[in-house]
């Protein structure tokens, strides 16, 4: 293979398929965190802890490296990377309300919630948003808990705070708030 650029090598393998295969990781970890919930309970937390970073790292991971394929089009799995950090996100809250550390009230009314806000306005920017709830509970319970993984969570988020910073306060902060800015409109009107 000599002659052969590594980022030749890597498109041979198909970089799509490959980045299909770790979003639809977050799905599968959205259910294991539900069998997580119902098996192990509140002694679940530190491998859950894990499942979500490792959630986290796919989530970093595919999107660009489905973008290295300039010639294939976006997957059907491309197009709803939203919806399965979704799934993961939901499974994490249902980890942690089976686990009993959120009470039923909040627990099912929070998941009911955002099902309805999600079936009623179908924005990705709802969608951002209700994310935001799972993952802070899940970092304070692993940091109150088991604090050496709620230490690795917060680490991750300011590593990737840092590492996507000029992007973050330019690009996807305006974003969300133009998108949700013109959600409030839309249902006003």
């Amino acid at each position: 293979m000599a002659g052969v650029s590594p980022l030749g090598m890597i498109q041979r393998v198909n970089v799509k398929t490959f980045a299909d295969v770790l979003t639809s990781l977050r799905v599968l970890i959205g259910f294991l965190l539900v069998l997580l919930g119902l098996k192990e309970g509140q002694s679940g937390l530190p491998l859950a802890s894990l499942l979500l970073l490792l959630a986290w790292i796919t989530d970093l991971l595919d999107g660009p490296l489905a973008r290295l394929d300039k010639v294939r089009p976006t997957t059907w799995i491309g197009q709803r990377d939203l919806e399965a950090d979704l799934i993961g996100a939901g499974g994490l809250w249902l980890y942690l309300w089976l686990s009993g550390f959120l009470s039923t009230a909040l627990g099912a009314g929070y998941f009911i919630l955002s099902c309805l806000l999600l079936w009623r306005t179908g924005s990705m920017y709802v969608g951002w948003g209700i994310q935001v709830l799972p993952f802070s509970t899940m970092i304070l319970k692993a940091f109150i808990h088991v604090r050496p993984f709620g230490l690795m969570l917060i680490a991750w988020v300011f590593i990737i705070v840092i590492a996507t910073w000029p992007r973050l306060p330019r690009e996807k902060a305006p974003e969300f708030i133009r998108g949700i800015a013109a959600l409030l409109k839309r249902q006003k009107n």
